[in-house]
C-alpha cells in the first residue's frame, strides 16, 4: 500500500547507516524488466516476508503486471545506477478512472533524501498523460512524514480507515511486533474535475461530506431523493464483496441498491463475523438515491462513517462506512499530520458506536 515506508529509529541506527544530506541525487523513471529482481530486494528490506501482496516477491510476476497494465512500476535511480526506492499506480479493471499510488518504499540507507517526493511526483504526471479523474492513497499512521509527502502533491484527506493494516505487517525502522492493526489516512486528488457532482448524502453526515468535497475542489449537487425516486429501485441490487484473507478486511461495493440491498448486505455481515473477519467496508453509491436512507439502517447494524472517496466505484462516488469485528481501537496512537485528517479522525470517533 502507498506510502507505508518506515522510516529509521534510533534502534536501527547501528544497523543503517544513511548518506549525508545532498549526497546523492535520483532520477525516477519507469522500471525495467532487468530491475524487477532488485525492486524484489527493496521490499524485502523494507517489509522482510510480511507484505500483504506476496507477488512483489517475484520478479517474473512483477514483470508480467507491467506488461499487462495492471500496475506501471517505478523506481528512484541514483547516478551509479542504483535502486534507492520504489513506487507504483495500480489499476483497477472495473474502475479505470482512477488509479492508487502503491506499493511505494525506500532502502533504509536513502530515506531522508527526497526519493519518496520524486517518485510521487513522476506517477502524478503519469496519470495525468493518462488522461485519470483522480489518483488515492492509504498512508499509515504510525508516523506522519508519508502524509506530509502526500499532502504536499496535493492530495486531500477524505476518509480514516481505522485499522486497515494488519498487525503481522512489519516495518523496519519503526516496529516489528505491532500490538494492535494500522489505521490508515485515505487520500484523493481530482486530475480533471467533473462538471457536476449530484450526491445523495444522508442528512446526518451531509455537512461533513460538503465539507470533504468542498477541500477537494468540489462544489458538490446536494439532492434529496423523492419518494418516486425511493420507490423506483429495482428488485436486485448490484453488489461486488472482495475478501482479501491477508489483510483481513472484506470489501462490499453496492453500485446500485435494489429492494434486497439490506437483506444481502447484512446476511454477508453475519456470514464473515462468524468467519472472524476483523473489519467490513461498505462503498455506497452516492450517486444513489437510496444512499440516502439506507445508511441509516446500516448503521444500526453496527457500521459507521469512514469517509468518501470520489470515484470510488465504476458508478459514482461512494460513502465509506466500516465495521470493526471486535477489533481494538486505540485513537490515541493514531498520528496525523494535517488540520483535515484531524477532523475527520475526530468525527469517526464520535460516530464509533464502541
Amino acid at each position: 500500500y502507498y506510502l507505508s515506508c518506515a522510516l529509521p529509529s534510533e534502534a536501527d541506527s547501528h544497523v543503517v547507516q544513511a548518506l549525508p544530506s545532498g549526497s546523492v541525487t535520483f532520477t525516477a523513471r519507469q522500471m525495467r524488466p532487468s530491475e524487477a529482481q532488485e525492486v524484489t530486494k527493496c521490499i524485502y528490506e523494507t517489509y522482510g516476508y510480511s507484505y500483504l501482496y506476496d507477488y512483489l516477491y517475484y520478479p517474473a510476476r512483477i514483470i508480467e503486471l507491467n506488461e499487462s497494465g495492471q500496475i506501471h512500476s517505478a523506481v528512484a535511480v541514483t547516478e551509479d545506477g542504483e535502486i534507492a526506492g520504489l513506487a507504483a499506480l495500480s489499476y483497477q479493471v472495473d474502475n479505470p478512472s482512477i488509479a492508487e499510488m502503491a506499493q511505494a518504499m525506500v532502502k533504509p540507507k536513502f530515506r531522508g533524501h527526497g526519493v519518496l517526493t520524486e517518485l510521487s511526483d513522476y506517477l502524478v504526471k503519469k496519470a495525468q498523460t493518462q488522461g485519470l479523474q483522480g489518483v488515492m492513497t492509504r498512508s499509515v499512521t504510525l508516523h506522519t512524514y508519508s502524509q506530509k509527502v502526500a499532502h504536499r502533491l496535493g492530495i486531500v484527506p477524505c476518509g480514516i480507515l481505522l485499522g486497515y493494516f494488519p498487525k503481522t505487517h512489519q516495518y523496519r525502522g519503526i516496529s516489528r511486533n505491532l500490538e494492535n492493526r494500522v489505521t490508515a489516512e485515505l487520500g484523493f486528488m481530482y486530475l480533471n474535475i467533473p462538471p457536476e457532482v449530484p450526491i445523495y448524502p444522508p442528512v446526518h453526515h451531509r455537512s461533513i461530506i460538503i465539507q470533504i468535497y468542498n477541500k477537494l475542489g468540489i462544489n458538490p449537487n446536494v439532492k434529496i431523493p423523492s419518494d418516486g425516486e425511493l420507490a423506483a429501485c429495482e428488485m436486485y441490487s448490484t453488489i461486488k464483496t472482495s475478501f482479501s484473507s491477508a489483510a483481513g478486511i472484506v470489501r462490499i461495493d453496492v453500485s446500485r441498491c435494489g429492494t434486497n440491498v439490506l437483506q444481502e448486505i447484512q446476511a454477508s455481515l453475519n456470514s464473515f463475523r462468524l468467519m472472524d473477519v476483523e473489519l467490513l467496508h461498505v462503498y455506497l453509491n452516492l450517486f444513489d438515491p437510496v444512499t440516502f436512507m439506507l445508511t441509516k439502517q446500516l448503521e444500526e447494524l453496527g457500521f459507521f462513517f469512514s469517509g468518501i472517496l470520489p470515484s470510488g466505484i465504476p458508478e459514482g462516488d461512494a460513502l465509506i462506512l466500516q465495521y470493526l469485528n471486535n477489533v481494538p481501537m486505540q485513537y490515541d496512537q493514531i498520528h496525523l499530520e494535517s488540520d483535515q485528517a484531524k477532523t475527520i479522525l475526530s468525527y469517526v470517533r464520535e460516530n464509533d458506536p464502541k
